[in-house]
């Protein structure tokens, strides 16, 4: 199983009830639109997303393009953080 860690950046100015986007481009480095089509855009399978306890996935959307001959893949994730522990402490 592939796993892979994804760095964003963040804004805190409105913690703990602050959301944060994340955006993760795939592509097919090294080919073209003529001999690899990413297709994936078509939907976005969550089904093997483990829930996070300090943040929810409140929208996952997703766009296709072609980027210097190649097809790219935006997937957007848009997060809001679990403010319970902050508030409560």
């Amino acid at each position: 199983m592939l796993y892979c860690r994804v760095v964003c950046e963040v804004n805190i100015q409105y913690f703990p009830f602050d959301q944060q986007t994340c955006t993760v481009t795939y592509y097919a480095a090294d080919e073209s639109i003529s001999t690899v089509e990413l297709d994936h855009y078509l939907g976005l399978d969550m089904s093997e997303y483990a829930e996070n306890p300090s943040w929810i996935v409140v929208a996952a959307t997703r766009k296709r393009y072609v980027k210097n001959n190649n097809w790219h893949v935006d997937v957007e994730f848009r997060f809001q953080r679990r403010a319970n522990f902050a508030t409560f402490t």
